[in-house]
């Protein structure tokens, strides 16, 4: 290895408590150090991660910019890993080998010489090929954290988004009353203003916020077992992709859902608000905030127009598809 200014830092996405850090290290060796990703400097040279969404690594990206990032799969009932993903489960289905190819051509090249083991009589496997073509340039990652979640695949965190004074906290009322679990991220910031008194335009700045509001929501949902609805107004794409993707990393299923309407009835909403009227003023004020933003999140959400929609209606329809989700 090449003389290396200061230790080569190994930031983990893969959950490892302090021994299993210092045990890992201990095996690279003296010029290694391994942190929690949480706390690794964005001058990372490795970030280690169990198989995550596109836009979770592109979070990685964006977090330490001059790193490899380096996917793996890691099964140790002693250490207490199980993150088998699809290579995994294929090599452990008795089969005789495991082509990854990135063109057809390259396929062909992988098939012959496994049919060429076969007429020669040979026993031995050959587990994993990877195709030596290189995959085309991927361009930014476009693939939300969130998406439709599977039918039965188990609890799933509904972020509710949209601008303020759109609806979204008498929407996570009406769901309450059926039932719904529901967690606002606003109870994190009334926390951090008080823990960190420096002021912030916007407390959504402050990576303890963001950190807070995905664990808190994991925990909610590893708690309760079921569904979370989360209202709250998350139009920075770069600080909404960190939030989704700390919570991909536990690996719960998300949705992400915007609440939109027309600005003429969204001003409409906002004046006639008779319980916070005192925040007209800001919330009209952010109305450009939220069109400006529209751009990512009609890209990667599901939007639900509300502009002709009674607020009975919209609780109906949000409920349909948690209930569908199911």
């Amino acid at each position: 290895m090449q003389a290396h200014p200061g230790p080569v830092v190994v930031a983990s996405a893969i959950k490892l408590d302090e021994s299993m850090r210092a045990r890992l290290g201990a095996l690279l060796g003296s010029d290694f150090v391994v942190l929690d990703v949480r706390v690794a400097p964005e001058s990372a040279n490795v970030v280690l991660t169990p198989r995550v969404s596109d836009l979770a690594l592109g979070q990685f990206r964006l977090m330490f910019p001059n790193a490899r990032i380096v996917v793996s799969e890691v099964f140790d009932l002693d250490a207490g890993l199980d993150h088998r993903g699809p290579i995994h489960d294929a090599l452990s289905a008795d089969v005789d080998g495991y082509v990854l190819a990135n063109t057809l051509d390259g396929l062909g090249v992988e098939i012959a010489k496994q049919a060429g083991l076969q007429l020669s009589g040979s026993t031995g496997r050959t587990p994993l090929q990877l195709q030596s073509a290189p995959p085309e340039p991927a361009s930014a990652p476009s693939a939300p954290a969130t998406g439709p979640a599977p039918a039965g695949v188990g609890p799933v965190i509904w972020w509710l988004n949209g601008p303020f004074g759109v609806g979204k906290t008498t929407l996570a009322a009406a769901l309450a009353r059926r039932d719904r679990r529901v967690f606002d991220p606003e109870l994190v910031g009334n926390l951090v203003r008080r823990v960190i008194p420096e002021p912030v335009r916007d407390y959504q700045s402050l990576r303890p916020w963001r950190a807070l509001v995905a664990e808190t929501a994991i925990q909610l949902v590893e708690h309760y077992g079921c569904d979370l609805v989360c209202p709250m107004s998350l139009l920075n794409r770069e600080w909404a992709g960190e939030i989704f993707a700390g919570v991909s990393l536990a690996g719960i299923a998300q949705r992400h859902l915007v609440l939109h309407a027309d600005r003429t009835e969204l001003e409409r909403r906002i004046r006639e608000d008779q319980g916070e009227s005192e925040a007209a003023p800001w919330r009209l004020d952010a109305i450009d905030r939220y069109e400006a933003a529209r751009a990512w999140l009609d890209a990667e959400a599901d939007v639900i127009d509300t502009t002709r929609l009674s607020p009975a209606e919209v609780a109906d329809r949000v409920d349909s598809l948690i209930t569908a989700a199911r």
